[in-house]
């Protein structure tokens, strides 16, 4: 049954580890081993201040304080220095007491996610939102079917319509009349030969006065 078990917690890519009220690691998968770059007999029976850098052993060990003394699971975010690769990881945990047959907390047992990636994606898109929103340009986001999806401030401002009034519409809503059919019949040539296409379009605003704009699409 041991083996077993301890096969399961080996296939994990999580980090599985447990550790007693004085600080001693009681357990720890061959993730959290891989990701250490320790063998088990230098992590197993150790307190963490022997393998982990002074700061994350401090706050492993005082999270670890705050389950023995609430007697309650606690889930946060941390960040700890990968010994096997450059740079900080960032890690979702969950840490829970550990209760012997009584009921007595004898330890605190802990899985950590990598979610590094997670966090730059999320990085990403609030880099990606703060320009959107900042940007003097008027933008203009549509789905597969061209209706309106997202529009920024700036079109908002431009234009004179609401963000609420042109969600679900199509852009042909700022249509001046102004252009002929060849005019759209080339654009979406280019568009289908292309992907792209950048030209003056007269629109209309909200109020029916017209503007020009240099359009890329």
């Amino acid at each position: 049954d041991q083996r077993f078990y301890s096969l399961l917690l080996d296939s994990s890519d999580s980090f599985i580890y447990a550790a007693d009220k004085q600080g001693q690691v009681l357990l720890a998968n061959q993730s959290f081993l891989d990701f250490l770059g320790r063998r088990r007999e230098e992590v197993q029976g150790n307190r963490r201040e022997a393998f982990l850098p002074l700061r994350d052993a401090i706050l492993h060990n005082e999270t670890d304080q705050q389950v023995l003394a609430s007697g309650a699971a606690l889930t946060l975010e941390e960040q700890m220095l990968a010994a096997t690769r450059h740079g900080m990881m960032n890690l979702l945990t969950r840490k829970f007491p550990l209760r012997d047959a009584s009921g007595q907390i004898y330890g605190v047992g802990g899985i950590s996610t990598d979610i590094t990636m997670l966090k730059e994606q999320q990085r990403q898109a609030m880099l990606s939102e703060t320009v959107f929103m900042g940007a003097q340009e008027s933008i203009i986001i549509t789905d597969a079917d061209s209706r309106i999806v997202r529009v920024n401030p700036a079109f908002v401002r431009q234009s004179g319509f609401s963000a609420e009034s042109v969600v679900g519409c199509k852009p042909s809503i700022l249509k001046s009349g102004l252009h002929d059919h060849n005019f759209y019949q080339a654009m979406w040539q280019a568009l289908a030969t292309t992907g792209f296409w950048s030209g003056e379009v007269t629109n209309r605003r909200a109020d029916g006065s017209f503007y020009s704009a240099w359009s890329n699409i």
